[in-house]
């Protein structure tokens, strides 16, 4: 899950880049078409309000690129934060008590001693279960 969240990552910075340059062109372009509404589009703003406001405001103006790429925007972010975690199916922790204090962990330790040839290696599971230890 984590690639997917990475992938999500790069694709949205690149995705910035195209947001800012269609709320940069799309007064600009109004303009060029020297549509009726030519005088209001010189006083919108795209680029310092929230981007709630940027949406409401674009779809009042019916500025559909706008529109759209706050709206791919916002499912990118979307997507990025059920990426990182909350799409994942199940809990690969084990409770391990270190000390007397109850720890999550999913690890691998070899425990040695002083005498050679001793040794406990203690694993954790992937999928959860209990702890096991075997040694030498």
């Amino acid at each position: 899950m984590l690639i997917l969240a990475a992938v999500l990552t790069l694709t949205a910075a690149v995705w910035l880049q195209v947001e800012y340059r269609v709320k940069q062109f799309v007064p600009w372009t109004i303009l060029m078409s020297g549509g009726p509404s030519s005088l209001d589009v010189l006083f919108v703003d795209y680029f310092s309000p929230y981007s709630p406001v940027v949406f409401f405001t674009s779809l009042r103006h019916r500025h559909w690129p706008v529109s759209t790429v706050v709206l791919a925007t916002w499912m990118l972010q979307l997507g990025i934060v059920f990426s990182t975690g909350l799409l994942e199916r199940e809990l690969r922790s084990s409770l391990v008590f270190f000390d007397g204090v109850p720890t999550t962990a999913n690890f691998k330790a070899v425990v040695e001693f002083p005498s050679p040839n001793q040794y406990v290696i203690i694993t954790s599971p992937p999928r959860g279960g209990s702890v096991t230890a075997s040694g030498g």
